[in-house]
């Protein structure tokens, strides 16, 4: 298990650079050898949290959980937030974090277990 405080997860989000999916957390495309069969994946895309996910070195999975129990008085968690930007608007990775590092300023040192 490791923990992280909200701020650093935030700095994950921007990290990777990937294009942002909506839906799923990661997409990965097998490769494929000369004689057609497939073997390993490249990661192809991935949301803000599976962002966030691969650069701190967890299951994006449990990083959702996680983030789930930050929660912004009756405005939800940080979770539903962060999904809300992804999925439902055209926001970019980098203004999603952005936005979410306003909306939550006030948790930025709080830390989740993951």
């Amino acid at each position: 298990m490791s923990t992280f405080k909200v701020s650093e997860v935030i700095d994950a989000i921007e990290k990777n650079g990937y294009p942002k999916i909506k839906d799923v957390f990661i997409q990965k495309n097998p490769r494929v050898n000369i004689l057609g069969f497939k073997y390993g994946s490249k990661i192809t895309g991935a949301c803000a949290i599976g962002q966030a996910a691969l650069n701190l070195g967890v299951f994006y999975e449990d990083l959702y959980r996680g983030l789930n129990k930050i929660q912004k008085g009756f405005h939800g968690s940080l979770k539903g937030r962060i999904v809300e930007l992804n999925d439902y608007t055209e926001m970019t990775i980098p203004e999603i974090a952005q936005q979410v590092r306003e909306e939550f300023k006030d948790y930025l040192d709080a830390k989740i277990d993951v």
